[in-house]
């Protein structure tokens, strides 16, 4: 004859707590998840980098206006670095 297997009723409390587990291990997904997308936004903020900012004077794509954007000053803050930087003598 076949076993019986009989059914194991698991109370209110035991369930719940499994419920409540299986939220937690996801809100822990979910702040891994909101980090990583803080991260990414964090990167295409960033200003340029070098290699692009040589490529753009390279191509001659340059202008004060997108320097200025670029480095998130004032033309008047730019053409005080740029008085500064002319006044000072090359080594």
């Amino acid at each position: 004859m076949k076993e019986k297997k009989t059914q194991v009723r698991r109370s209110l409390e035991e369930r719940l707590a499994e419920v409540d587990k299986t939220i937690a291990y996801h809100k822990g997904c979910i702040k891994r998840l909101e980090a990583r997308k803080k991260d990414m936004i964090d990167r295409a903020n960033k200003p340029a980098r070098k290699r692009q900012f040589k490529r753009l004077v390279a191509d001659g794509n340059l202008t004060a206006e997108l320097l200025c954007q670029k480095l998130g000053i004032t033309p008047e803050a730019l053409e005080a670095v740029l008085e500064e930087a002319r006044n000072t003598p090359n080594k």
